[in-house]
């Protein structure tokens, strides 16, 4: 006599399918990235993904287990990157079973500040601030971003977000923290590179 498993059917009797179709317009975005968010508060279930787009696009069907058929909504926001940019856009809550991205709103640059040459002590130097200004036009100056950089620190990752259609424009001041006592303001500078590289004995 054999005893008969015991069967237990899984909660998930549904599926959700969205169909993500790129309109990428831009020969320069080399790669699409959707942040997806699924919630079913009634049944407290909730999914979170990324789905990631590589050139040469194609449309891609994902899916996922639900609980609630009626339950379709989602959220979702595209980011498009490009050499030296990304483009984020805003939040969107949907329930269609399709979604168009490839467009995006402001672009977002990274630049990665670094310290090169002698350590913050061997320079005589307690810290250092660095401000950055993105400079476009109608903008008022003053405003803009300003870290510290002590002890061991040698690098920060700056995010400027930038009008569509506008080049990477910004200007730099450091604030060098003398280990007697000085504080020592640089000129303004203008750069474009998104990499800015200081040498801490010019500070």
């Amino acid at each position: 006599f054999t005893d008969p498993l015991l069967r237990v059917d899984a909660p998930f009797r549904q599926e959700r399918k969205l169909l993500v179709h790129p309109n990428v317009t831009s020969p320069q975005i080399t790669q699409l990235t959707v942040e997806l968010e699924y919630a079913d508060p009634a049944n407290a279930y909730e999914r979170r993904f990324l789905i990631t787009l590589d050139a040469p696009f194609a449309s891609k069907t994902f899916a996922w287990p639900i609980l609630d058929p009626n339950r379709q909504a989602v959220r979702y926001r595209v980011t498009a990157h490009e050499p030296g940019f990304l483009r984020e856009g805003a939040w969107i809550e949907t329930a269609d079973p399709s979604i168009v991205v490839g467009s995006a709103g402001s672009r977002v640059a990274k630049v990665q500040v670094r310290l090169i040459g002698a350590t913050l002590v061997e320079a005589g130097l307690d810290a250092v601030q660095l401000k950055i200004e993105l400079l476009v036009d109608g903008a008022p100056r003053g405003e803009g971003q300003s870290f510290l950089l002590e002890g061991n620190q040698t690098s920060q990752e700056v995010k400027l977000e930038l009008p569509p259609g506008t080049p990477l424009r910004y200007r730099y001041q450091t604030i060098a923290f003398k280990s007697d006592g000085r504080v020592v303001e640089s000129e303004w500078k203008d750069v474009t590179n998104p990499l800015l590289v200081i040498t801490t004995r010019t500070l």
